[in-house]
């Protein structure tokens, strides 16, 4: 008589593995459900990034500008110890602080590549430096102004 052989079946031993032993279906995926909630959660990932992204570079163009501006009031600062007076009002006393190689020639034009305004006609401070700002219009409320002391 020819010996027959037991087959003890385990969970792991299961034709379908452990998936059919504990009573769950054996096809892998995610349901509709779980996708949604994925894509939900992305969106609103992206949506806050891209909240936070938008006017960065705007921002970043602002504070270079005031930085230009930082470096040609010094220029301005050496330029009245030196001749006792402001420069000329007007580019013109933008381009003076070039010409005396108080700042550099690329110092006296803003990010959005216009030029700067000088002026010693101020109501607020003994003179400011003018940027036309972002829409590149003067006298609108964009303006970016620099004054003795860091003001504006």
């Amino acid at each position: 008589m020819p010996s027959q052989r037991r087959r003890i079946m385990t969970p792991t031993a299961t034709p379908h593995g452990c998936a059919a032993a504990l009573g769950r279906s054996s096809n892998r995926g995610f349901s509709l459900i779980e996708l949604m909630v994925v894509l939900v959660i992305i969106g609103i990932l992206a949506g806050v990034v891209g909240f936070n992204l938008v006017g960065a570079g705007e921002r970043a163009r602002i504070q270079a500008t005031k930085t230009q501006m930082s470096a040609c009031a010094s220029g301005v600062t050496l330029y009245r110890s030196h001749y006792a007076e402001f420069p000329p009002d007007g580019e013109a006393g933008m381009q003076a602080l070039v010409d005396e190689n108080l700042v550099e020639p690329g110092a006296i034009i803003d990010t959005w590549d216009q030029p700067m305004f000088f002026t010693s006609q101020s109501e607020v401070a003994d003179w400011e430096i003018w940027s036309s700002g972002p829409d590149r219009e003067w006298q609108t409320e964009d303006d970016i102004v620099h004054r003795p002391g860091g003001q504006g």
